[in-house]
């Protein structure tokens, strides 16, 4: 595990792109299954670009990582899951290099 001093630091700028790896979660099974293999999904990635409006406010990836589950979970609402059977949990932000 690393330590918080092993971590190095992203300062994110105007135009960075981040690739996500994220599950999907069916939260509609029992509590008793919650974490079981029939209830996850395959890892999923997806490229996120800070230039976008979206993640344009963002100052660190933890920002990235919570806004892009806002995004999938509660997109419309703060209090309504978008998807009551299914949640996107963030795995990991990587960020990519500017050539791409």
């Amino acid at each position: 595990m690393p330590t918080p001093s092993s971590i190095s630091h992203v300062k994110i700028g105007y135009r960075m792109k981040f690739l996500i790896a994220f599950i999907n979660i069916d939260v509609s099974a029992s509590a008793k299954l919650l974490g079981d293999v029939s209830t996850i999904s395959s890892v999923r990635h997806e490229i996120v670009d800070s230039s976008d409006p979206l993640y344009s406010e963002c100052e660190s990836i933890r920002d990235i990582e919570a806004l892009f589950e806002k995004a999938h979970n509660y997109p419309y609402n703060n209090d309504i899951v978008y998807c009551p059977d299914s949640k996107a949990k963030v795995l990991t932000v990587q960020p990519l290099p500017s050539s791409l």
